[in-house]
C-alpha cells in the first residue's frame, strides 16, 4: 500500500539529482525515455574518471570521507569466474559492457532519505568534481 508513496519520494530525489549534476563535465545522468516512468531502484551515474585525473576506488574513497557510500554498479557477467571458466569468456569479450562498467557508480537513493542526506550527496559529488 505503500508502493506508490515509496516511488514518488525516489523521483522526488531523482529529480534533485539530476538538476544537480546535469551539467557538471564527465557526469552523465541515468536516461529515462519519453513517456516512461521509472521507479529508479537504483541511481546510477556514469562518470569519466580519466578526465578528472582519478580513478572509481579514489573518487569511492573520496565520497566514503565525506559520509557517502556508493557501490561498483554491476560486473559484467561475461567478466564472472563462471562464465570465463565455461564460456572462456575474459576481458575485450564485450567492449561496450566493459566501458560502461568503468564509468558506473550508484549513488544512495532510498525513499527514507532526509533531505540533509541528499544534500550531503549533493555536495560531495559536485566538491569532489569540481575540486
Amino acid at each position: 500500500s505503500r508502493i506508490n508513496q515509496i516511488n514518488e519520494r525516489r523521483k522526488i530525489i531523482v529529480a534533485r539529482y539530476n538538476a544537480a549534476f546535469a551539467s557538471l563535465p564527465g557526469l552523465v545522468i541515468p536516461y529515462e525515455a519519453p513517456g516512461m516512468s521509472s521507479c529508479f531502484h537504483l541511481y546510477v551515474v556514469r562518470i569519466d574518471f580519466a578526465q578528472l585525473g582519478t580513478d572509481r576506488a579514489a573518487f569511492m574513497s573520496a565520497l566514503r570521507v565525506r559520509g557517502i557510500g556508493s557501490q561498483v554498479h554491476y560486473i559484467p557477467v561475461h567478466l564472472q569466474p563462471w562464465y570465463r571458466e565455461h564460456y572462456g569468456y575474459g576481458p575485450g569479450d564485450c567492449p561496450k559492457a566493459e566501458a560502461y562498467y568503468e564509468e558506473a557508480l550508484s549513488l544512495p537513493l532510498y525513499a527514507g532519505m532526509s533531505d540533509e542526506e541528499i544534500e550531503r550527496v549533493i555536495y560531495g559529488i559536485k566538491g569532489i568534481m569540481m575540486s
